[in-house]
């Protein structure tokens, strides 16, 4: 199965562990990365793009930057989409809130990717062909590297997005009362020894309805999660309260919780192991490049694209207006 990966030049979160791998998996695959400006002008990018040979072409690019073009997105040969951020159909915080399905169902058929059970089964439940794989920690990054740890309690990540309201919200009332960090980090080194520094990794994923990486990338680098509960997920990803995380509903949970792993430190470690441990033999990114080559290797409802202007303009206008 050739592959055509259409993926960013610039992104937060690096995939080139798992797309190297989907290419390895797949020989004669290859994967370019879009500038922003390409992204900007996508309709001229991609009617440029020379997707002959291929059988699939698997396209990373959030609907929040492709919306303006996704007519000719959605005419793609062979398209399988991946979006890591349709969580915010259900958020009212979001511009795109509501609309995601909209979209998704223009697609008539093309396998979708989501990082949430939850959110994949509500799609599917409107006809969409989904699927699920979720989020990992880029294991050729991330590791415990075993040295001392001199931030108690701290979160590292944006909060000043509208979507993000509710977590800072929780965060802003979690500081009032612990000795919590809130941390940003400017490079993929930076944010390894700053992990690396962190005892109790605070998440805040609050109405996600899944766990973002950052919860795995803590795990993986030896910290405490102490993340909000999310039911759909938890057996799915191998998490128990206790014993490989620390799970919350209400900020009352999460400090009884924390204060008394305060005064247990070797049952804190002892959690941290087992995160540790978990992440490394299940949610390793490299690991999901074999999810994402079955759901590629499925029969493709339209191999050869779809191009339906009427429809098409009526969406593209829809978005615009967002």
């Amino acid at each position: 199965m050739r592959v055509l990966i259409i993926n960013r030049a610039e992104r937060a979160r690096s995939l080139d562990t798992l797309y190297e791998g989907v290419i390895a998996l797949n020989p004669g695959s290859r994967m370019i990365k879009l500038t922003k400006e390409e992204i900007h002008d996508l309709p001229r990018t991609l009617a440029q793009l020379d997707t002959s040979g291929y059988e699939r072409v698997l396209f990373d690019i959030p609907l929040r930057r492709a919306a303006h073009a996704f007519d000719s997105v959605r005419a793609l040969p062979g398209l399988v989409y991946y979006e890591e951020d349709a969580y915010q159909e259900f958020m009212g915080e979001s511009k795109f809130y509501g609309k995601f399905l909209r979209f998704f169902e223009s697609l008539r058929g093309a396998p979708v990717i989501y990082t949430s059970e939850s959110v994949r089964t509500y799609f599917a439940r409107q006809g969409v062909n989904a699927h699920f794989v979720p989020k990992a920690f880029d294991d050729r990054q991330l590791k415990d590297l075993g040295q001392p740890r001199d931030i108690d309690l701290a979160f590292v990540g944006r909060i000043k997005s509208k979507v993000y309201g509710r977590r800072k919200e929780l965060l802003d009332r979690v500081a009032e009362a612990t000795p919590l960090q809130l941390l940003r980090t400017e490079n993929p080194d930076e944010y390894l020894a700053v992990l690396n520094r962190i005892r109790f990794f605070l998440s805040a994923d609050i109405g996600f309805n899944e766990y973002m990486a950052k919860n795995f990338e803590a795990m993986a680098c030896g910290c405490v999660l102490v993340a909000k509960r999310q039911p759909t997920e938890d057996g799915l990803l191998g998490l128990v309260d206790m014993q490989n995380v620390v799970h919350y509903d209400t900020v009352e949970e999460l400090l009884e919780k924390y204060r008394q792993l305060l005064a247990a430190p070797g049952q804190a470690q002892a959690i941290a192991q087992a995160g540790h441990d978990l992440v490394f033999e299940r949610h390793r990114l490299s690991q999901r490049a074999e999810a994402f080559s079955r759901v590629l290797a499925l029969p493709h409802p339209n191999p050869q694209g779809i191009s339906r202007p009427s429809l098409l303009r009526r969406l593209g206008s829809l978005f615009s207006r967002a």
